[in-house]
């Protein structure tokens, strides 16, 4: 242990101590730097050959955000996740409307596997309901089959 080191731990700050803590935050922070630099051409790359890397920019609240196979609706867009209701899936989409818990989740952008816009939302809901409803021409459940 060099005799800065000692007289640091014993409560001792010295010019030489804190020119030796200096030098080393220094030399930390130009390692930080180069691998920060090092993420980001990585992070370049793989935009150049394609790879969609979602942000903030990409979502608005009503937007659909697919996360392996689940569908949530973005309640909110946050600068690091967006924030989406919580619990279990509440069928294929889970939207403020179906949820069954009322917590919310936070997914991270860097586990969105897609997105469907909140127009595009709309009109795809719309459907679906206008197929549910009586002379829609979504199959019968089997308890309309039993009743008929």
């Amino acid at each position: 242990m060099s005799a800065a080191r000692a007289r640091r731990q014993a409560g001792e700050i010295t010019l030489e101590a804190l020119v030796e803590a200096i030098v080393g935050l220094d030399a930390d922070h130009a390692d930080l730097c180069d691998e920060i630099g090092h993420g980001e051409r990585i992070i370049e790359e793989a935009e150049a050959e394609g790879v969609k890397l979602w942000r903030p920019d990409d979502f608005m609240a009503g937007d659909l955000v697919r996360s392996g196979s689940r569908l949530l609706e973005v309640l909110r867009v946050n600068k690091k996740t967006v924030t989406v209701p919580g619990g279990p899936e509440a069928g294929p989409i889970t939207s403020q409307a179906n949820r069954k818990y009322s917590f919310n989740g936070k997914l991270p952008y860097d586990k969105v596997t897609g997105r469907v816009s909140a127009e595009k939302t709309r009109a795809l809901l719309a459907e679906a309901e206008k197929k549910a409803q009586p002379g829609g021409t979504a199959a019968a459940s089997g308890q309309d089959q039993r009743d008929a």
